[in-house]
């Protein structure tokens, strides 16, 4: 049996009131705002249908985005929890400037940008990739 070829268009999720305000998201669930999902339709037109399946993380600002392709381009989108996006624990919410005054001896670490660290009660880059690439796919 020959192996098929697989491409994977990572797309990001429109813009949100939080994003406006350059704060770390993470496991925060805000909706689009209507910015956002201009993005999306922009994308969806963009793109003009170069998926057969849409997988989405299931926070609402992905599954937002996700649908407003799904719906352009006549397709389901299917949520995966492995998508979900990073919990960067106790930054969850600030800005970088916050972060920085709240938290100064993780930021000199510069711990968000550490494979193998992650904030207090959040998850390291390392763990996200490992949920990325071990976290079965039968689509």
């Amino acid at each position: 049996m020959v192996p098929t070829k697989t491409e994977l268009l990572v797309v990001r999720h429109g813009r949100t009131h939080l994003n406006i305000e350059e704060r770390y998201l993470g496991m925060l669930d805000p909706p689009l705002d209507a910015h956002g999902f201009e993005q999306a339709a922009v994308l969806a037109d963009t793109l003009c249908c170069q998926a057969n399946v849409i997988v989405s993380s299931p926070k609402l600002r992905a599954m937002q985005t996700a649908e407003v392709l799904a719906n352009a381009w006549g397709l389901q989108v299917r949520t995966l929890e492995a998508f979900a996006e990073r919990n960067v624990g106790v930054f969850e919410g600030l800005t970088q400037e916050e972060a920085r005054a709240m938290y100064p001896a993780l930021w000199e670490q510069n711990i968000t940008r550490q494979w193998n660290a992650a904030p207090p009660g959040g998850e390291t880059i390392e763990a996200v990739f490992d949920r990325l690439y071990w976290k079965p796919m039968r689509y």
